[in-house]
């Protein structure tokens, strides 16, 4: 099983913060808001808020129970990109200390979001998850993102393929990987960065390695957990 909580995909090889005035965005029951604090003795400045570039993100934290059945989980970017249970049915399980429940993802279920221009990305982007997997491979992988079209054009993001632990990047009909040794049964963030070319992977905010590969091309809806098609 894969458990993710949250999902982020970026429009940014590099995505930075931006200050914002002191608001909240609210997008259904998920909410942002930007807090800045500064140590006025070394001038330390920490600022949160939405990062520039953001497409889409999704927590996963919104079932109060893990026998609660939802259809959807918001997007708490301003794009509103809602995805929708589509495969099997909604599966929820412990998250993160501290962070509320995560969305269990089997080979039967999974989430879906439609189709947007958004969501087609390229050359310069960033897709990042908090995941959590003993299973080993198989034969195939298992999806974190998806948005591919079915017949080798669009990207994919997923784990345990070639070999067990490893972490594969597809983008239009060329793929690369890097072991990483995420599928021992704890929590990782594991994130690729695709810039000029290359897709760098990260594992707990380490740089692990790096590929060669297309730019993406345009895809079909996506998929989270699963594939969008």
């Amino acid at each position: 099983a894969l458990s993710s909580c949250p999902a982020c995909i970026c429009a940014s090889a590099s995505p930075s913060w931006v200050n914002l005035p002191m608001a909240t965005y609210l997008s259904s029951n998920v909410v942002n808001a930007q807090i800045v604090v500064q140590d006025p003795t070394a001038g330390l400045l920490v600022s949160t808020g939405l990062p520039a570039g953001l497409i889409a993100q999704w927590h996963f934290n919104e079932s109060t129970a893990a026998s609660q059945s939802l259809a959807s989980v918001v997007d708490a970017s301003t794009n509103s990109f809602t995805a929708a249970w589509t495969y099997g049915t909604a599966a929820w399980a412990p998250g993160r200390p501290g962070q509320g429940n995560s969305a269990r993802l089997i080979a039967s279920n999974g989430l879906t979001v439609p189709s947007n221009a958004l969501l087609n990305l390229s050359d310069n982007f960033t897709i990042e998850a908090w995941i959590k997997t003993s299973q080993a491979y198989n034969g195939s992988y298992q999806v974190v993102v998806d948005n591919s079209d079915g017949v080798g054009g669009g990207y994919f993001f997923g784990v345990n393929y070639p070999a067990t632990g490893d972490l594969i990047l597809y983008t239009a009909g060329v793929g690369s990987n890097v072991p990483a040794a995420i599928n021992d049964g704890a929590w990782h963030h594991v994130a690729v960065v695709m810039t000029g070319g290359f897709a760098n992977y990260y594992k707990d905010g380490l740089f692990i390695g790096r590929g060669a590969n297309s730019p993406a091309t345009a895809g079909a809806r996506m998929g989270i957990g699963n594939f969008g098609l």
